[in-house]
Protein backbone atom coordinates (compact mmCIF):
# COMPACT_ATOMS: atom_id res chain seq x y z
CA UNK A 1 0.00 0.00 0.00
CA UNK A 2 2.36 2.62 1.08
CA UNK A 3 5.11 1.45 -1.35
CA UNK A 4 2.23 1.99 -4.30
CA UNK A 5 1.86 5.45 -3.14
CA UNK A 6 5.63 6.22 -2.57
CA UNK A 7 6.15 5.12 -6.60
CA UNK A 8 3.49 7.18 -8.10
CA UNK A 9 4.94 10.51 -6.38
CA UNK A 10 8.74 9.15 -7.02
CA UNK A 11 8.34 8.87 -10.51
CA UNK A 12 7.39 12.42 -12.02
CA UNK A 13 10.33 13.76 -9.82
CA UNK A 14 13.17 12.05 -12.11
CA UNK A 15 11.75 14.43 -14.93
CA UNK A 16 12.51 17.39 -13.59
CA UNK A 17 15.10 19.76 -14.72
CA UNK A 18 18.10 18.08 -12.84
CA UNK A 19 21.38 20.43 -11.71
CA UNK A 20 24.88 19.20 -12.28
CA UNK A 21 27.35 19.54 -10.16
CA UNK A 22 30.92 17.96 -9.65
CA UNK A 23 32.84 16.85 -6.39
CA UNK A 24 35.78 14.99 -6.25
CA UNK A 25 35.70 14.33 -10.26
CA UNK A 26 32.45 13.11 -10.00
CA UNK A 27 29.23 14.44 -11.56
CA UNK A 28 26.32 14.49 -10.36
CA UNK A 29 23.10 14.95 -11.33
CA UNK A 30 20.69 16.07 -8.71
CA UNK A 31 16.24 17.11 -8.56
CA UNK A 32 14.45 18.31 -6.20
CA UNK A 33 10.49 18.68 -6.95
CA UNK A 34 8.04 19.98 -4.04
CA UNK A 35 3.77 19.42 -4.35
CA UNK A 36 1.18 20.73 -2.99
CA UNK A 37 -2.70 19.36 -2.44
CA UNK A 38 -1.74 16.39 -4.26
CA UNK A 39 -5.04 14.05 -3.94
CA UNK A 40 -4.43 10.65 -4.14
CA UNK A 41 -7.17 7.68 -4.27
CA UNK A 42 -7.57 4.06 -4.50
CA UNK A 43 -9.80 0.90 -3.12
CA UNK A 44 -7.15 -1.08 -0.70
CA UNK A 45 -7.26 -4.39 -1.89
CA UNK A 46 -9.10 -4.37 -4.90
CA UNK A 47 -7.06 -2.21 -7.04
CA UNK A 48 -4.18 -3.98 -8.83
CA UNK A 49 -0.92 -3.71 -6.32
CA UNK A 50 -2.48 -3.04 -3.84
CA UNK A 51 -3.14 -4.88 -0.60
CA UNK A 52 -6.41 -4.62 2.31
CA UNK A 53 -5.76 -2.19 4.88
CA UNK A 54 -4.19 -3.44 7.99
CA UNK A 55 -5.07 -3.41 11.48
CA UNK A 56 -8.68 -4.93 10.97
CA UNK A 57 -9.95 -2.47 7.95
CA UNK A 58 -9.52 -4.69 4.74
CA UNK A 59 -10.73 -3.25 1.51
CA UNK A 60 -11.32 0.30 2.03
CA UNK A 61 -11.59 2.91 -0.26
CA UNK A 62 -8.83 5.63 0.55
CA UNK A 63 -7.91 9.48 -0.07
CA UNK A 64 -4.60 11.16 0.62
CA UNK A 65 -4.26 14.82 0.14
CA UNK A 66 -0.75 15.40 0.50
CA UNK A 67 2.17 17.96 0.64
CA UNK A 68 5.58 16.64 0.48
CA UNK A 69 9.43 17.07 -1.22
CA UNK A 70 11.53 14.55 -3.22
CA UNK A 71 14.90 14.54 -3.51
CA UNK A 72 17.17 12.58 -5.90
CA UNK A 73 20.90 12.48 -6.52
CA UNK A 74 22.96 9.97 -8.97
CA UNK A 75 26.79 10.00 -9.87
CA UNK A 76 26.91 9.99 -13.35
CA UNK A 77 30.63 9.89 -13.89
CA UNK A 78 33.64 9.03 -12.12
CA UNK A 79 34.40 7.01 -8.98
CA UNK A 80 30.76 5.68 -8.08
CA UNK A 81 28.98 6.61 -11.28
CA UNK A 82 25.56 4.58 -11.03
CA UNK A 83 25.57 5.17 -7.31
CA UNK A 84 21.68 7.09 -6.49
CA UNK A 85 19.83 8.54 -3.49
CA UNK A 86 16.65 9.47 -2.91
CA UNK A 87 14.58 10.74 -0.28
CA UNK A 88 10.63 12.09 0.32
CA UNK A 89 8.80 13.09 3.23
CA UNK A 90 4.98 13.84 2.90
CA UNK A 91 2.23 14.93 5.08
CA UNK A 92 -0.94 15.61 4.79
CA UNK A 93 -4.64 14.05 5.62
CA UNK A 94 -6.52 11.13 5.12
CA UNK A 95 -9.91 9.48 4.45
CA UNK A 96 -10.70 5.98 5.00
CA UNK A 97 -14.29 4.44 4.34
CA UNK A 98 -14.15 0.93 5.03
CA UNK A 99 -15.72 -1.55 2.17
CA UNK A 100 -17.34 -3.39 5.57
CA UNK A 101 -20.47 -0.96 7.12
CA UNK A 102 -20.26 -2.14 10.51
CA UNK A 103 -16.62 -0.41 10.84
CA UNK A 104 -16.56 3.49 10.81
CA UNK A 105 -15.18 5.98 8.28
CA UNK A 106 -11.85 7.39 9.68
CA UNK A 107 -10.49 10.81 9.12
CA UNK A 108 -7.33 12.34 10.52
CA UNK A 109 -3.18 13.01 9.57
CA UNK A 110 -0.66 10.92 7.81
CA UNK A 111 3.14 11.70 7.54
CA UNK A 112 5.72 9.53 5.23
CA UNK A 113 9.06 9.21 4.97
CA UNK A 114 11.26 7.05 2.56
CA UNK A 115 15.06 6.69 1.84
CA UNK A 116 16.42 4.81 -1.06
CA UNK A 117 20.37 4.68 -1.58
CA UNK A 118 21.85 2.00 -4.28
CA UNK A 119 25.07 1.94 -5.65
CA UNK A 120 26.28 -0.95 -8.00
CA UNK A 121 26.79 -3.63 -6.00
CA UNK A 122 23.92 -3.23 -3.22
CA UNK A 123 21.20 -1.33 -2.21
CA UNK A 124 18.79 -0.71 0.55
CA UNK A 125 15.11 0.76 0.76
CA UNK A 126 13.82 2.29 4.11
CA UNK A 127 10.24 3.45 4.96
CA UNK A 128 8.86 4.82 7.84
CA UNK A 129 4.94 6.26 8.13
CA UNK A 130 2.24 7.17 10.80
CA UNK A 131 -1.65 7.26 10.72
CA UNK A 132 -3.97 9.13 13.48
CA UNK A 133 -7.16 8.56 12.53
CA UNK A 134 -10.59 9.51 14.17
CA UNK A 135 -13.35 7.31 13.68
CA UNK A 136 -17.18 8.39 12.64
CA UNK A 137 -18.08 6.67 15.95
CA UNK A 138 -16.01 8.27 18.28
CA UNK A 139 -12.93 5.88 18.20
CA UNK A 140 -9.50 6.43 16.99
CA UNK A 141 -6.56 4.56 15.23
CA UNK A 142 -3.34 4.92 15.17
CA UNK A 143 -1.06 2.77 12.67
CA UNK A 144 2.93 2.95 12.79
CA UNK A 145 4.70 1.27 9.77
CA UNK A 146 8.19 0.72 9.29
CA UNK A 147 9.42 -1.48 6.07
CA UNK A 148 13.79 -1.92 5.71
CA UNK A 149 14.97 -4.18 2.68
CA UNK A 150 18.52 -4.17 1.91
CA UNK A 151 20.17 -6.52 -1.59
CA UNK A 152 23.57 -7.12 -0.80
CA UNK A 153 25.97 -7.94 -3.79
CA UNK A 154 25.86 -11.02 -3.64
CA UNK A 155 21.96 -10.99 -4.13
CA UNK A 156 20.52 -11.87 -0.77
CA UNK A 157 17.75 -9.82 0.20
CA UNK A 158 16.57 -8.78 3.56
CA UNK A 159 13.82 -7.26 4.45
CA UNK A 160 11.18 -6.68 7.58
CA UNK A 161 8.45 -4.97 7.32
CA UNK A 162 6.48 -3.84 11.21
CA UNK A 163 3.22 -2.37 11.18
CA UNK A 164 1.59 -1.50 14.77
CA UNK A 165 -2.20 -0.80 15.43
Amino acid sequence: MYRLLVLSLLVPCIFVLPATVSADGAATVSSTQTFHDVTQMYHAGVDPGTAPFPCGIGTAKVTFIMNGVFHITTITSGPGAGTSWATGTMTGTITLVPDNPSLPTYTGRLTEWFGDNNNLQNGTELFTGNLRLSGSDGSTLTIHGVEHTTVTATGVTISFLKLTC
